[in-house]
C-alpha cells in the first residue's frame, strides 16, 4: 500500500507492507529519511507511542524503514485522517519542499491514465 498524506509532523510518502523478517508487524518503507522521521516522531509525539526506529536500508529501494505494531499503524492512519481539513491535497505541501510537489504532481499524472482510459498505453 502506498500513502501519500499528511500528518501533524509533515508530509509523508510511503510504502507499507507486512514485515519479512517479523510477519506479524508492519513496516513502513520511505524513500527519505526526513519521511522516516516525520512518521516516528508522528507515533511517538503526536500518539505518544514507543519511540520506533528508523532503520537505513541503503540496498533497498526504499532507503529507511519502520517497523510498528499493526495497532500502531492503524493509529497513525487515523492521525492522518484527522489531517484532512483541505478540499485539494497539493496545494497544502509547504513551498520548501517543491521536490515533493513535483513527485506527487507526476503521479497525479500518470495515474490519470487509469480515468481517462489510457491504462493500456506507454507513458509520455
Amino acid at each position: 500500500m502506498w500513502i501519500m498524506g499528511r500528518l501533524p509532523t509533515g508530509h509523508v510518502y510511503a510504502s507499507v507492507s507486512i514485515d519479512h523478517k517479523d510477519k506479524t508487524k508492519i513496516a513502513i518503507r520511505t524513500r527519505s529519511e526526513l519521511d522516516a522521521q516525520r512518521v516516528v516522531d508522528a507515533l511517538g509525539l503526536q500518539i505518544g507511542l514507543q519511540p520506533y526506529e528508523i532503520t537505513p536500508t541503503p540496498q533497498a529501494d526504499y532507503g529507511w524503514r519502520v517497523v510498528v505494531e499493526p495497532a500502531d499503524y492503524q493509529r497513525l492512519l487515523n492521525l492522518m485522517c484527522h489531517q484532512i481539513d483541505y478540499e485539494r491535497f497539493k496545494p497544502t505541501i509547504p513551498k520548501d519542499e517543491e521536490w515533493r510537489y513535483e513527485a506527487y504532481l507526476e503521479c497525479w499524472h500518470d495515474l490519470l491514465r487509469l480515468t481517462a482510459g489510457d491504462h493500456d498505453k506507454e507513458l509520455a
